[in-house]
């Protein structure tokens, strides 16, 4: 699979408008197993499909920060911003 077959597969399954909390709800997920991690991206200036060109903006920004899943997106005057819900890795002393 390509970078942007993923990020397009990322944009398509892992991506959600609805808070972390209900969005890990319906994965069966506990949002206690994620840390939260404020992204934001500004709006792609392309011609056409600017919003969906952000979006896998986005996604790749997500992917880079090691993000599983994007929640809580939101649409702002200058582009989205949102929660990145990145795997907590935890250690038996925890």
């Amino acid at each position: 699979m390509t970078i942007d077959q993923l990020t397009i597969r990322f944009r398509e399954e892992c991506m959600s408008h609805t808070s972390a909390e209900e969005f890990l709800s319906h994965r069966g997920e506990e949002i206690s197993n994620y840390t939260d991690i404020f992204l934001s991206v500004p709006y792609t200036k392309s011609n056409k499909d600017y919003v969906y060109q952000t979006e896998l903006n986005l996604a790749r920004t997500a992917i880079e920060k090691g993000c599983k899943f994007v929640s809580d997106m939101d649409y702002t005057r200058v582009g989205i911003v949102a929660t990145g819900l990145k795997p907590r890795h935890h250690s038996i002393y925890e």
